[in-house]
Parts: structure tokens; C-alpha cells; sequence
């Protein structure tokens, strides 16, 4: 049992070695060429207490280049209300009604995406961008500029966005941040250079060619269609990239049942993209990207053994200290030993910390050290919902509940033409 730990916590930690230092490698992007247009798709259900915050950020981008599709997924407050104040030759909104509506974010994106295809008739498809932000989402004004170089190599099909937590001001939600901002962007970089890039459900921009090569329905019912589609983007050719010089926000979960809900999601949805495998292993893909986007999909795998041999050698630990008692030697080898077990449990997540504390521009270097320590009793969570995710994947139970938010300070018709020309 303490071999197979130890192989796991040294494989674990080469991983993020490894890509900590291939992070460092920038890929440069071409001069980004003539701007693209956008159209930001933003799924909504229940979302009044958010959404107006979100159409506010995004009303500050340029007018000429920019649409937004608002799609009400059978909405049953006011956010069609919210949406309706604000100008229509900028905004419109797609209401879903039941029986077609809340069939899941997969749904609705592909509902977006068949009203888009004839709005954009007088528009080259390979020009124009469909950009998802989640209801709660907050992109920066600069955003255009920075994704912009990122689609002039034509092979590009998808750009994802570094995520950052809007309410942070709380210990659970400074976590799901300091995830992002160090685990994630750590990886993507590195992904990057091994063109395994992976998408996420927020400050997700995909060229509108690209989606229409997987077909009328570019999206599929999976519980994670964001990891899905990336994954088949990249089986169809496509280079997907990823970006930490511009960010999208959005609302962190702040109780842990809730968080443990959206973790057992992500988790189940990782799972259910495993029918994707056999695609990827017999794509055309180089082996570095094939091994990576493998190893990717194994994640809920590594979380499983990780919460048995992590916590069974402690739990003993403690069983035998209190029956027992423990010999620790003498003072020297008990520092040597504590030496040994303080790099490999703390040595990988203290990468992480200094990292947190580089980019988050908004915590000290003690706070960014604290958080990485801590990280290791937050990686429970995981735990927790990699066992549950298995459960209701194995049961075969898909049906979720949409994750809260927390309150923050037209027609269906496409205007004529959706971009200035």
C-alpha cells in the first residue's frame, strides 16, 4: 500500500512538474488580420438575479462587431423581463418553452446555434465567432483583442478563456479560485504546447465553421457537452487553445453541499465522455496530444485511488498511534522522515501557491502558501464527489438540478443584418 501511495503522489507530482515548466512555453499567435465578428450566447434559466451584470459587460464591447443571443431555457421569473430592457438591435432573445425547454445547457447552445446559422447569412462563417457565457459571467473589456490573434491561424477552432471567481471574499470560494488560477491555467498552458487544450461551459468562443463541421447540432446531452465538444473538435482537425491574458468571472459556490453537487456533476460528466476513448485513440492526432487527452479522461480514475491510498495510510497511522503508540526513532531520523513525508504531501501544491500568488494580483505570498497547505484537506471535496459521480454513473442517474446563484448589485426575430458591415 505504501508503494503504490508513493507511486501515485510521484507520478501525480511529475505531471505538475512537468507541465509547470512546459506552461513556461508561450505559443506565439500571427498577427491577428482582419477583426471577427461575435455572437455571445448566454443560457439562461431563473437568472434574474444575475443577468443584468452580465449584459452590462458585455454591452461594453464594441457595438460593430458584437450580438448577443440571450436563450431563455423556460424561465419562470423575470429574466426575460431583465433581458427585454436592454436594445434590441444588440440583444435578442430566443425563449424555449416546454416541453423543448430545460433538456440541459447541450439543448439550449444547439438551440442557439439553429437560429444563428440563417442570422448569419450575409456573414463567412470561418469570420464569425460563437462566444458561450454563462448567465453569471463577467468578460473584460479587452477580451476581443486578445482572442482576436488566436483565430488567425485558420486551423483554430475553439479558444477558451482563463476563469476567475467574482466572490471570493469567502474561504470556500477563494479555493475554487485559486483552482482556476493555478491548477487550470498551469495545465492549459501546458496544454497548449501538446494541442490538448480543453473547453470549459464558460468563456468558451468557437468559430462558427468549425461547430457546423460536427453537424445541425454541434452539442451533445452530456453533463460535461463543453469537454464533449472539445474533444471531438480536436478528433475533427480542429486546434483548440487556450488564454490567461484576458479572463471571464463568474460566481463561485459558496456552501459545500452545493459544491459538492457541481464537482459530482463535472465528475459524471467526465465519465460519461470516456465513449470518446476509443475516437481519440484511433484519431489522427500526434501521440503527445492522443496521451494527454487520455490521460485527461482518466482524471476520475486517479481522484478514486487517490482517496483510498491517501487516506487509508492515515487513518492506520492514527489507529495504531492510538492503540499503540508510535516509534519515531531517534530526533534525527524522525526529522528526516517528517522531512521526506513534508515534500512529497505539500511539495506539489506548493507550485501552485506560488503560482496562485503571481497571478491572482489580490493575495500575499504567506495567504497563497496557507491556501496550497490548505488545498490538500479541500481535495476531499474531489474525493468525495469522484465516488458519488461513479455511483450515479453506474446507476445510469443523469438528472440534475441547476447550480444557485446568489443576487448581485423583445422579440425572437435576428435583426437584419446581426453585425455592421
Amino acid at each position: 500500500m505504501v508503494a503504490v501511495t508513493l507511486a501515485l503522489i510521484i507520478a501525480t507530482a511529475g505531471y505538475l512538474v512537468a507541465a509547470a515548466v512546459l506552461s513556461l512555453r508561450r505559443v506565439d499567435a500571427p498577427d491577428a488580420g482582419e477583426p471577427l465578428n461575435y455572437l455571445f450566447v448566454v443560457p439562461c434559466l431563473n437568472e434574474e438575479l444575475v443577468i443584468a451584470n452580465t449584459l452590462d459587460s458585455l454591452m461594453a464591447l464594441p457595438s460593430k462587431r458584437t450580438h448577443v443571443l440571450v436563450v431563455d431555457d423556460g424561465s419562470t421569473d423575470g429574466t426575460s423581463a431583465v433581458v427585454a430592457r436592454y436594445p434590441t438591435e444588440r440583444v435578442t432573445i430566443l425563449r424555449r418553452d416546454l416541453p423543448h425547454a430545460r433538456q440541459g445547457k447541450g439543448a439550449a447552445l444547439n438551440a442557439a446555434f439553429r437560429w444563428a446559422i440563417p442570422a448569419l447569412f450575409d456573414q463567412q462563417l470561418d469570420r464569425v465567432v460563437l462566444a458561450i457565457v454563462d448567465a453569471d459571467g463577467r468578460v473584460e473589456p479587452d477580451v476581443l483583442d486578445k482572442v482576436d490573434p488566436m483565430f488567425a491561424d485558420d486551423r483554430v477552432g475553439a479558444v477558451q478563456l482563463m476563469v476567475r471567481i467574482l466572490n471570493r471574499d469567502r474561504m470556500i470560494t477563494r479555493f475554487q479560485d485559486f483552482e482556476f488560477v493555478s491548477f487550470s491555467t498551469i495545465v492549459q498552458q501546458a496544454r497548449e504546447n501538446l494541442g490538448s487544450v480543453g473547453l470549459g461551459g464558460n468563456g468558451q468562443f468557437a468559430r462558427v465553421s468549425a461547430l457546423a463541421d460536427l453537424g445541425e447540432d454541434p452539442w451533445t446531452d452530456c453533463l460535461t457537452e463543453d469537454l464533449d465538444l472539445g474533444l471531438r473538435l480536436a478528433v475533427a482537425g480542429w486546434r483548440n487553445r487556450f488564454t490567461a491574458d484576458t479572463a471571464v468571472s463568474q460566481q463561485g459556490v459558496q456552501r459545500v453541499r452545493p459544491l459538492l453537487r457541481q464537482r459530482t456533476r463535472w465528475l459524471h460528466g467526465h465519465l460519461q465522455c470516456w465513449r470518446l476513448a476509443p475516437t481519440v485513440f484511433r484519431s489522427d492526432l500526434p501521440n503527445r496530444t492522443c496521451f494527454d487527452l487520455l490521460y485527461y479522461l482518466a482524471a476520475p480514475l486517479i481522484l478514486l485511488a487517490a482517496s483510498v491510498l491517501f487516506t487509508i495510510p492515515l487513518v492506520a497511522l492514527a489507529v495504531t498511534a492510538a492503540t499503540s503508540g508510535v516509534s519515531i526513532g531517534s530526533p534525527a531520523a524522525a526529522a528526516v522522515a517528517l522531512a521526506v513525508w513534508y515534500v512529497f504531501a505539500f511539495g506539489p501544491v506548493l507550485l501552485l501557491g506560488i503560482a496562485y500568488w503571481r497571478r491572482a494580483g489580490d493575495v500575499t505570498f504567506v495567504r497563497a502558501m496557507v491556501l496550497a497547505h490548505l488545498l490538500v484537506v479541500y481535495n476531499y471535496v474531489w474525493y468525495a464527489a469522484a465516488w458519488r459521480a461513479l455511483a450515479r454513473f453506474v446507476t445510469r442517474r443523469g438528472g440534475w438540478a441547476k447550480t444557485a446563484r446568489s443576487p448581485e448589485q423583445p422579440s425572437t426575430d435576428p435583426p437584419t443584418p446581426l453585425f455592421a458591415t
